[in-house]
């Protein structure tokens, strides 16, 4: 999470929570800022995303693509980003 925006900028997905999990959300997060001076590491679990619902591994990285860059980093608003989105926000330019 880049603290400026509150725009997830990297996130990763695997069967294991391990070394290579956390190396590819990082790489994605250098991949999507060229400059890096405040952003958070943080890990979840999805495992209660959809229990009733058998999902293949396809269909749960859609959802939590769909959760991740439509509705967080586009569409939710942030208290600590004036009702912004993080979308929102960066799009305005407002210096840190």
């Amino acid at each position: 999470m880049d603290l400026y925006s509150r725009k997830i900028v990297g996130w990763a997905m695997s069967e294991r929570i391990d070394t290579a999990l956390t190396l590819d959300a990082l790489q994605m997060a250098l991949s999507n800022r060229t400059e890096i001076r405040k952003l958070i590491f943080h890990s979840f679990k999805m495992e209660g995303l959809y229990p009733d619902i058998p999902l293949t591994k396809n269909q749960a990285r859609s959802i939590v693509f769909d959760y991740i860059e439509i509705f967080y980093n586009r569409q939710r608003r942030h208290s600590s980003l004036g009702y912004l989105s993080p979308w929102e926000f960066e799009q305005k330019g407002i210096p840190a």
